[in-house]
């Protein structure tokens, strides 16, 4: 994950490098999403060449990193976690982090077979010279991401730093 600023008031360090330290976590629920519907979808049609490629048990996770960071950002957006809290004892931005997997646990699950297959492209498999896999996941999540950003009413950044209307 690149910590940064996705959207205009995106300020909250402490919590994006907390989603930073568990970006480990969070790529394993995404993947481990996907390949538990690749298993249910090969029990009813049979064995696939994209379930031979899972079955190896490796994976890029460098070509998954912009998806992640969208969907870090979305719930940051979506609650309002935007901004760090006003010193107060006994809060720990720990326990955010730990929402925040907990939310993508429920999020992957509501994710399209078609960015489930994406997401299995992307990591196990070669990408095809026009990154078709890549573009179509990453597309439908900044879609999501600029709707989210319309509705709150704030700018998006272009490339980190750099806004761009929202929605």
């Amino acid at each position: 994950m690149i910590v940064g600023s996705m959207f205009e008031g995106d300020d909250h360090a402490a919590l994006q490098l907390q989603q930073h330290d568990a970006y480990g976590q969070a790529l394993s629920i995404i993947v481990n999403e996907a390949k538990r519907r690749l298993q249910l979808a090969e029990r009813l049609i049979g064995k696939t060449a994209l379930g031979d490629e899972v079955r190896l048990d490796r994976w890029d996770h460098h070509v998954l990193q912009d998806a992640h960071d969208l969907i870090a950002a979305l719930w940051r957006l979506r609650f309002g976690h935007t901004q760090p809290p006003l010193p107060l004892s006994g809060f720990h931005v720990e326990a955010l982090a730990t929402q925040w997997l907990d939310w993508l646990r429920q999020y992957v699950r509501g994710m399209s077979q078609e960015q489930m297959r994406d997401v299995l492209i992307l990591g196990y498999m070669d990408p095809d010279p026009y990154h078709s896999a890549e573009q179509r996941l990453l597309q439908g999540l900044h879609l999501e991401l600029a709707e989210e950003a319309g509705r709150k009413g704030v700018r998006l950044m272009t490339v980190r730093g750099a806004s761009t209307s929202g929605g």
